[in-house]
């Protein structure tokens, strides 16, 4: 790839990857991919470095994944949801 291109892709994949996610928590679907899981909300907190309260504004729905934490919440949504799919329960 051209230095060029990758210098736009990559911030284009992840403010596409931020709306993606944003938009599976807002649905419930993000709550829907960890309780398939059957991940606590301290156990997913945990994994991407926060506390269940946070975890839990955003699936209520209260506020929206930011930053960091965003982009390892949607790497570990992306990762739970590969493994359901591998396993045939997604």
């Amino acid at each position: 790839m051209v230095p060029f291109m990758a210098a736009v892709t990559a911030p284009l994949d992840t403010a596409l990857n931020l709306a993606q996610l944003r938009a599976d928590v807002l649905s419930g679907r993000a709550q829907s991919i960890r309780k398939r899981a059957r991940l606590s909300q301290d156990e997913l907190a945990a994994a991407i470095g926060t506390v269940r309260s946070t975890v839990c504004s955003w699936e209520q729905q209260r506020r929206l994944p930011r930053g960091d934490l965003a982009r390892r919440y949607s790497a570990v949504l992306v990762a739970l949801e590969r493994q359901q799919r591998e396993r045939g329960g997604g």
